[in-house]
């Protein structure tokens, strides 16, 4: 049974941190004002800083790490949860292609279908793409 206090109106109009929505920010040197775009997401309800490093010679940059700290330093002192995640490039968790270029058995593979009307006893052409290493099944 949930006990009422957990479902009081007050805490769904002003819930804690940890259950209010996030915000991705790619490059925070890049908001401008910290303190105030900052600022402008607390009052907007945002709970959650989302973030990366900056692009710009990506993970190789002191600055780029430098103004990363002092982003989560800020957001972290007004409240903001913190959220932080490799973004360049997909699949995420390949560090700009760094990870994969040095251990190339890391690349993520998938499975693509590629659906293609036709009739019983039609001819069928499907170039695969490029990024198809081979073909598994045609039924």
């Amino acid at each position: 049974m949930i006990e009422a206090s957990i479902l009081s109106l007050e805490r769904f109009q002003n819930p804690a941190m940890q259950f209010r929505p996030l915000q991705i920010i790619h490059e925070m040197d890049r908001m401008g004002d910290l303190n105030t775009s900052l600022t402008h997401l607390a009052q907007m309800g945002t709970g959650w800083i989302v973030t990366n490093v900056g692009f710009e010679d990506y993970l190789t940059s002191p600055e780029q790490w430098e103004n990363l700290r002092k982003g989560i330093e800020k957001a972290a002192g007004m409240g903001f949860r913190i959220w932080l995640y490799d973004e360049k490039g997909y699949p995420s968790g390949t560090a700009g292609g760094m990870v994969t270029r040095a251990n190339p058995e890391l690349v993520v593979t998938g499975i693509a279908c590629y659906r293609i009307p036709g009739q019983t006893g039609m001819e069928v052409c499907f170039p695969l793409p490029q990024s198809c290493k081979r073909l598994i099944w045609v039924g």
